[in-house]
């Protein structure tokens, strides 16, 4: 009997080790192909009870479905994490590697789909075959656009972020019941005379935000790396049905877009209040600073506009067509949006770019997996040159991360500094500018050459005047009036678009201007005075 027992428990530990072993192979993407249209959609089990939620990373498993009738999915957007801290998985039963906080989204998302189908990049695309991620990353807006919906996971609870999501889904879910959608209002909504009794009523049943005990929490929420990763513009942007998670607690897009511009429309209502009380007392010396609460909003929320300006003429016929590559790089250049890859800064928007077909990028994109980033930000600049965007060339900056960047390439590897006509730049980069000192554009006929294979411009040019000297570059924390900059830069261009509307009296608009030119003028002169 004991030799039974001993003969049954080596043949279940030779089971085990046969089981382990088969476990431990590397899974194989080859055993799942996905031919020409096809994208890869990950099963996910569903989890029983909150103690087997890491059971459900044991048996998964890939399938290949057409991208134009697919079955329903979610599809994940995330951000990827240390690419150094890995954990595995178990996928048709093979091991595959991912991030530790991809292992976290898994183990937490909530699925509403029948069959718990998701599409996420690190595991539907093998990330080691360049051949198969130059077709399947251009398919990422046609995969975001075809999910049945989406899940922005901003992360794992932490202290207070409950309190946080709470709090932006009740504010609002009032918001839109007081008409306050998106950013298509937003600028109607910022002049003082357009404020509806309803949004002060919003704001008279929440509280002024700057004033109250939720803003950390808030601030900590849009604080995290989600709101700054480059590729989550396109996934948020692009979906109609997007929830965001944050631990176990969801909110739905429209509640969340809604909120955001609610705040928004608190900050500025504080900035226009704050410009002038600063005209109305210049004889008084020095106005006081900006807030810190007002600078916890401005520095939170702002960096959010582009992205939901942008979801606005996305989903609008007419206005997407202004999304392209040149508008989408002015947009996201100058805020703080992280690629882990330079070349990233032009494939991140391959699925929001309305001219990519016009410029050649799709079949660009093989050419940029097989080529250093230089080369390929270098084809694309050119291109773009060639097709008229010739206002690219104002973001060429220095100094540049790489010297293998042609001189009259911008290089959108790393946060630009906003050009001075940032202000009155017209969306498409140049077709409608307010001033035309050079004569009309529709007279202006401009011959662009441009050699691929040596990588060089050319075109006529006509020198006007030469740089004698270069003041010191203003440093934001030691310049007089530092903390004025962003909120007179962001003024600016509010008081440009809205000038029309606004139908101030002539010497009321000339004094407005005076003021604000006088305000960057004297932050250069008087850091000039300080250095000597």
């Amino acid at each position: 009997m004991q030799g039974a027992l001993t003969a049954k428990t080596h043949l279940r530990r030779l089971v085990h080790r046969q089981l382990a072993a088969k476990v431990m192979e590397s899974f194989d993407y080859r055993t799942v192909p996905v031919p020409c249209g096809h994208i890869r959609l990950l099963c996910l089990p569903e989890a029983q009870h909150a103690d087997s939620a890491a059971s459900r990373l044991l048996n998964c498993y890939l399938k290949s479905v057409p991208l134009a009738r697919p079955p329903e999915f979610t599809a994940l957007s995330y951000v990827w994490g240390n690419s150094s801290q890995k954990t595995s998985i178990i996928i048709n039963g093979r091991s595959l590697s991912i991030t530790n906080t991809l292992a976290v989204a898994l183990k937490s998302i909530k699925l509403c789909t029948a069959e718990r189908l998701l599409w996420v990049d690190q595991i539907c695309i093998n990330q080691q075959d360049e051949a198969e991620k130059a077709i399947q990353v251009p398919l990422m807006g046609n995969i975001y656009s075809t999910a049945t919906t989406t899940i922005a996971w901003l992360g794992e609870a932490s202290q207070r972020s409950d309190e946080a999501m709470n709090y932006i889904a009740s504010t609002g879910s009032a918001a839109i019941d007081a008409g306050i959608r998106d950013f298509k209002q937003l600028d109607t909504i910022l002049a003082m005379q357009e404020v509806t009794p309803r949004i002060l009523g919003l704001i008279s049943r929440f509280g002024d935000l700057a004033n109250l005990a939720i803003l950390p929490a808030l601030a900590a929420l849009f604080d995290r790396p989600y709101f700054t990763r480059g590729w989550i513009i396109q996934e948020v942007v692009i979906p109609t049905n997007v929830s965001f998670q944050c631990g176990s607690t969801l909110v739905g897009k429209d509640a969340f877009i809604a909120a955001v511009t609610f705040y928004q429309i608190q900050f500025n209502l504080h900035r226009l209040n704050f410009l002038r009380k600063i005209q109305q007392h210049k004889a008084q010396g020095k106005p006081r600073p900006i807030s810190e609460n007002d600078g916890i909003l401005m520095g939170h929320l702002e960096p959010l506009v582009p992205i939901l300006r942008a979801q606005n003429h996305y989903h609008d016929v007419q206005k997407r067509q202004d999304l392209t590559m040149l508008s989408l790089q002015r947009r996201f250049s100058m805020t703080d949006v992280r690629f882990t890859e330079p070349i990233d800064r032009i494939l991140g928007f391959l699925g929001l770019a309305s001219d990519i077909e016009k410029l050649g990028f799709r079949q660009s994109v093989s050419e940029a997996y097989n080529s250093a980033w230089e080369d390929f930000h270098t084809l694309v600049v050119g291109r773009m040159c060639r097709n008229g965007d010739y206002s690219i060339l104002e973001h060429v900056q220095a100094p540049k991360s790489s010297p293998k960047l042609p001189s009259w390439v911008p290089d959108f590897s790393k946060q630009q500094y906003p050009p001075l006509r940032s202000s009155t730049q017209a969306p498409r980069g140049g077709q409608s500018l307010p001033f035309s000192a050079g004569g009309p554009l529709a007279t202006v006929t401009v011959k662009w050459q441009f050699d691929e294979a040596a990588k060089s411009l050319c075109l006529p040019v006509l020198i006007i005047d030469k740089l004698q000297n270069v003041g010191a570059k203003l440093n934001e924390r030691q310049k007089p009036h530092g903390e004025l900059y962003p909120s007179i830069a962001n003024q600016l261009g509010t008081h440009h678009l809205n000038r029309e509307r606004l139908q101030e009296p002539q010497q009321a608009m000339r004094n407005t201007w005076k003021f604000f030119q006088s305000s960057w003028q004297s932050m250069a002169v008087e850091c000039q005075l300080k250095r000597r």
